[in-house]
């Protein structure tokens, strides 16, 4: 899988926490895209980021959403947990 750098991701100082976060972006992307789910909002929360090596790792925001999104998200990992 080709990890794409998205606006919203801050380059890393040691590049191992934000390539992972990116890597875990892009799987979630892509994973609701399967089921026609899009967080427009989906990125690095920017106040998570260290601001030392080493630190904790970078949170992912979720985002914001419409209540149909919301319930789609809901379906989906309902069916899924079955």
């Amino acid at each position: 899988m080709t990890t794409v750098s998205h606006p919203t991701n801050p380059p890393s100082p040691d590049g191992a926490p934000f390539h992972d976060a990116d890597s875990a972006l892009d799987s979630l992307r892509d994973a609701l895209s399967l089921h026609g789910i899009v967080l427009p909002s989906l990125g690095v929360d920017l106040a998570s980021v260290p601001g030392v090596p080493g630190g904790r790792p970078p949170l992912l925001a979720l985002g914001s959403c419409t209540a149909e999104t919301a319930q789609q998200l809901a379906t989906s990992l309902r069916e899924a947990a079955r």
